[in-house]
């Protein structure tokens, strides 16, 4: 009878243990958070092979429920799958690829900012529990500084850079890649200070030829010319620029007054009519009196009936 009291009275353990569930094919997925989480669940009821499985059974989702059937056996700890889980869902980004991916980030569509900062916290935590100041510092200025140069940003994604001597190789070598080597005279020129001017090379340029003023160097594009010149005919190359422009000037011929030496559009005799100027410019001209013909404009008129037209018997 007294043990049956004892039975009673002395608390049952219970080895069922509820672990926090794991989808790997959810966007928002953490495996460091949801390994950090089970750490304090197995601190305090350490959990070792079968009932391990088994809690872990109803704690992975999806794909990795299956996966859990593949690398369990007898006598499994918490470590050890720790270190298979992270090795097949944990990402293998750096340290500085993870901040840049929080400075990139946003937050989800209905996702409050304090559930947002909240999970980036708790990411940012999880993932700098075991490092040092110096590791943190070191890829949180690699992460800052990715964004002024194409390979520190590469480099950011590839490798591990963990130390302050590390990142400050890395810097000066990636500004030695910015020194271009002159193979004229075999110095080597920066081309990325503040005092250097560039220049573009007189070979290049002089392949340019301008189809506007005839000048190699530039583009019609970019000619400074405002006007086309007008080619001049091989037999007047000899004479002056003054003769030449003479004898073209009197070739024009105006089609209204009928005179050489101008254009219609620059008739000093009026806008007279095309019709008949041509004959009384050149009457004016003959008699030298300077003064304009006077034109007469023919107006027509519509006549009067002046004629009967008859069919079938009737008149029209």
């Amino acid at each position: 009878m007294m043990q049956l009291i004892e039975a009673i009275r002395t608390p049952v353990s219970s080895t069922k243990i509820s672990l926090p569930e794991f989808n790997p094919e959810q966007p928002d997925a953490d495996p460091r958070a949801w390994c950090a989480t089970i750490d304090i669940c197995v601190n305090e009821r350490p959990l070792e092979g079968a009932s391990l499985i088994i809690a872990l059974s109803k704690a992975l989702k999806g794909s990795a429920s299956s996966w859990l059937s593949q690398i369990s056996h007898a006598g499994m700890t918490w470590q050890h799958f720790r270190e298979l889980f992270l090795a097949r869902y944990d990402s293998t980004e750096t340290l500085a690829a993870t901040l840049i991916g929080v400075n990139n980030g946003k937050p989800k569509d209905g996702e409050c900012l304090a559930a947002y900062a909240s999970r980036v916290m708790t990411s940012l935590l999880t993932r700098w529990k075991d490092l040092s100041h110096e590791e943190i510092a070191t890829s949180y200025v690699l992460a800052h500084i990715a964004q002024f140069d194409s390979r520190l940003y590469r480099l950011a994604f590839t490798s591990e850079v963990t130390t302050r001597n590390k990142l400050l190789q890395e810097v000066k070598a990636s500004a030695s890649l910015k020194r271009k080597y002159d193979r004229n005279n075999g110095s080597v020129v920066r081309t990325d200070g503040p005092d250097v001017k560039r220049f573009k090379s007189q070979n290049v340029s002089a392949t340019f030829k301008c189809h506007n003023c005839g000048r190699p160097g530039h583009k019609a594009v970019d000619c400074r010319s405002k006007f086309v010149r007008q080619t001049v005919p091989s037999a007047n190359k000899g004479l002056p620029t003054s003769t030449v422009t003479a004898g073209i000037s009197k070739q024009v011929i105006c089609f209204r007054c009928g005179e050489s030496g101008h254009i219609a559009s620059k008739c000093y005799r009026g806008n007279a009519g095309a019709g008949n100027s041509t004959s009384a410019g050149r009457a004016g001209h003959s008699s030298g009196g300077g003064a304009v013909a006077v034109q007469r404009a023919d107006v027509c008129t519509v006549a009067g009936v002046c004629g009967e037209l008859q069919q079938s018997g009737e008149s029209y």
